[in-house]
């Protein structure tokens, strides 16, 4: 009789540890899983994916390719004291594209020791261009004929850029060709089929003289 006492006070204990062991312990590392989904990386990274700039809006050049919203005007267009020299910037590209109801010529400049000179430009129609040096004549394809001078332009040495020749025309530039420095001063030439109004612009970051001529 006592033994079957004792086998039944053994079995009640077993049966309380057994309650002892509900489920209310091993809750916690089932509810401490979600936080550490909640704080993955995952969702850190799209803000710096949404601050990075667009290959066009880093680009130093991208202001070129607006419009500048200037008024167009029938040449001569001249600024910057041309012809005075009071700057010495090398011409580092010549380059042209068609927009929206007009055609641009963009000419690049290094710097200079002195940080905000600026060439000066004449731009104009003429029936026949001629070279600065040697005054020999300019020929270009088309029936009308820009000539732009600029002066205040260093002579290129060595392995400077020298962006001169037959530059790459567009639909309305029939034929580019820009003639290196003498004496300081520098031209470019273009042939066109149609006379229109043009807007000289100057831009930053680098120097640009930049020259429209509307198509429309």
């Amino acid at each position: 009789m006592k033994k079957a006492i004792v086998t039944s006070m053994f079995a009640a204990a077993a049966l309380v540890a057994g309650c002892g062991s509900n489920p209310m312990s091993e809750a916690p590392p089932t509810s401490t899983a979600s936080p550490t989904e909640d704080t993955s990386p995952t969702g850190d990274s799209s803000p710096s994916e949404d601050a990075s700039p667009s290959e066009d809006d880093a680009s130093p050049l991208a202001d070129e390719k607006a419009d500048t919203g200037g008024e167009f005007a029938d040449p001569p267009a001249t600024g910057n004291d041309f012809p005075q020299l009071n700057a010495s910037r090398l011409v580092t590209d010549v380059r042209a594209g068609d927009h929206d109801g007009f055609s641009r010529l963009v000419i690049e400049f290094g710097d200079d020791e002195k940080k905000d000179s600026r060439v000066g430009y004449s731009v104009e129609y003429v029936d026949e261009a001629v070279s600065d040096g040697k005054g020999d004549p300019i020929e270009v394809d088309g029936d009308k004929t820009i000539d732009i001078q600029l002066s205040g332009v260093k002579m290129p040495e060595g392995s400077d850029p020298q962006p001169f020749g037959r530059i790459d025309g567009t639909s309305a530039f029939k034929q580019i060709e820009s003639i290196g420095p003498f004496e300081g001063m520098s031209q470019i030439v273009i042939g066109l089929d149609s006379q229109g109004p043009v807007r000289v612009t100057e831009l930053q970051d680098p120097y640009r003289i930049v020259v429209d001529v509307k198509t429309k």
